[in-house]
């Protein structure tokens, strides 16, 4: 479902319909609604985690309105999303009305949903071609499917038509935009942005397109203040609250994208945002807080098998940080018992490794390693991960006789990550030769890094002048050109 349709779930009217029926339950008073607003309660159900209230308002609306096409619609796609192709093919196929556009689209999404695009296509050229007077909003719901299924080639080419059909279509520009910026054309897509914002400067959704196109670029502070635009004209609009926690994960900050990820969560559960906040408060030291938040996020994954392996990693890295090594070693478990590929697994066994490390069984981690390493297919990326490990749980003559052997490796990218990090091993063991020969190479070669880890040693001075200070700060003076 696109931003723009779950806008409509903070429209006034909405808000009345949705209360109308929840001040209703909480009575026991007969409910009667048109099929449309049960169908739109659903969904709005659906998209804040609560599959059990969608289910309860969607079956009302099937008793209801047995005939109706939406109701119907939904339960198929439904089917869909938990994967039971065959039936969401069987509700579709029994809709009375096969004719009716939400239909036809639905046909289409279940087929691009099996990789038949093709298929897909045709269902939808034809049906746009028998459509008379409205083709120009079918151009623009197929482009919206295109967009869900991440389809952009052909959402650009769809969208080239409306232009062609309907150039004062409304929403246009702003379609445009974000269909260059989902094709990594960001600069075409500013422009655009700035065009649109030229002309009405009140234009929330240009904002956010901004801010993401901005964000997707890496030009963080860009992004923020077009974010901070966006607030300007609704502070509570969930979307630029999302994307500045975003930006400010991104930059480090994690106190501010901690306080924009609770407000987006006030506003939407999701599981991605439970997960990124639970990553801001294990930065910020609130261990509790993030197992917390990594729990919330694991009640409304549902079934999805990924996500479950993802979070139960996370909270095993919570769980040894707090030294509650059974309770780590219990989700490892689980972990394990879900993995079904071979990367997973080099996961679960580095992980453990982490674990054990860090709760002082040093053999046992090495143990985990080995196995991890001599089942990787990119061992230098391995190698960089197991040896940051040791790093970071202060092993450092462990890490440095894993780091350095990366390091010595001709034209290596992945080297190139060991060059801050054996700096900051050779600074804590008091080389001084080693550690300011890797401070230079790192400030080289690994420039955004080196300059985070050594924030905490040389707060504000940027990486090119890293050594610089390195080295007066360990010979009293600065080093001659």
């Amino acid at each position: 479902m696109r931003e723009e349709d779950i806008s409509y779930f903070n429209n006034r009217e909405f808000k009345r319909i949705l209360r109308s029926y929840e001040d209703a339950l909480q009575q026991n008073r007969p409910i009667y609604m048109d099929a449309d607003d049960l169908t739109d309660i659903a969904e709005y159900y659906m998209v804040n985690s609560q599959e059990e209230k969608a289910n309860e308002a969607i079956g009302l609306a099937v008793s209801l309105h047995p005939d109706s096409v939406d109701p119907q619609v939904f339960l198929s796609r439904q089917e869909m999303f938990h994967d039971n192709m065959e039936r969401a093919h069987e509700i579709c196929n029994a809709i009375p009305d096969q004719d009716d556009r939400e239909v036809k689209f639905l046909r289409a999404e279940l087929l691009i949903r099996e990789q038949r695009n093709a298929e897909a296509l045709e269902i939808l050229k034809t049906a746009c071609e028998s459509e008379k007077e409205e083709q120009d909003h079918f151009m623009y719901d197929t482009i919206g499917i295109f967009m869900d299924y991440m389809l952009y080639d052909y959402a650009d080419s769809w969208c080239r038509k409306l232009k062609k059909t309907n150039p004062q279509y409304k929403g246009l520009p702003e379609l445009e935009a974000e269909i260059k910026m989902c094709l990594g054309d960001y600069e075409t897509a500013i422009r655009l942005l700035n065009e649109i914002l030229d002309i009405d400067s009140y234009n929330i959704q240009a904002w956010n397109l901004l801010a993401e196109s901005h964000f997707s670029k890496g030009s963080f502070e860009e992004a923020i203040d077009a974010c901070q635009f966006a607030l300007a004209i609704n502070e509570e609009d969930f979307r630029a609250t999302a994307t500045l926690a975003d930006c400010y994960y991104h930059t480090a900050n994690y106190t501010k994208a901690h306080r924009f990820f609770q407000k987006a969560l006030q506003s939407r559960q999701d599981d991605v945002l439970y997960h990124m906040d639970a990553v801001c408060l294990y930065q910020m030291g609130e261990y509790e807080k993030a197992m917390e938040q990594l729990e919330n996020a694991g009640n409304i994954i549902g079934d999805d098998q990924e996500k479950q392996i993802y979070i139960a990693m996370q909270q095993a890295t919570v769980a040894s940080k707090l030294h509650r090594l059974d309770d780590a070693l219990s989700y490892l478990k689980t972990v394990k018992s879900l993995i079904r590929e071979k990367r997973a697994l080099l996961d679960y066994e580095v992980l453990y490794g982490q674990v054990m490390l860090e709760n002082g069984f040093p053999e046992k981690a090495k143990a985990h390693f080995e196995t991890a390493f001599s089942k990787c297919e990119d061992s230098e990326k391995t190698a960089l991960v197991i040896g940051i490990a040791y790093y970071e749980h202060e092993y450092y003559q462990d890490a440095t006789n894993i780091l350095s052997r990366l390091a010595e490796i001709p034209d290596s990218i992945t080297a190139n990550f060991a060059f801050p990090y054996l700096a900051l091993c050779y600074r804590h063991l008091e080389d001084r030769e080693l550690y300011l020969k890797y401070l230079l190479l790192a400030t080289k070669n690994c420039t955004d890094l080196t300059a985070q880890l050594f924030e905490e040693y040389f707060p504000g001075v940027k990486a090119e002048d890293l050594y610089f200070y390195a080295f007066k700060d360990a010979y009293g003076y600065f080093p001659k050109e």
